[in-house]
């Protein structure tokens, strides 16, 4: 019984943890990673229950392959 309130527990705490998390920015880059702290291309997010966004990026510039 004990096993199974503390699986119930921790299910219950991670799946909170999971939810709980908010976006309230972001931003793209393309090659390299500008670091932490440190802004790459932003992106306009409006904070919201659900957030279902498309963004046009434009790659002009960019070459053939991978990035």
């Amino acid at each position: 019984m004990k096993k199974l309130i503390l699986i119930s527990f921790l299910c219950g705490f991670f799946v909170n943890l999971c939810l709980g998390q908010d976006i309230i920015e972001a931003e793209y880059f393309f090659d390299t990673d500008p670091g932490v702290g440190n802004t790459g291309n932003t992106l306009p997010v409006t904070q919201a229950g659900v957030i279902d966004e498309t963004f046009a990026i434009s790659t002009t510039g960019l070459t053939d392959g991978l990035h």
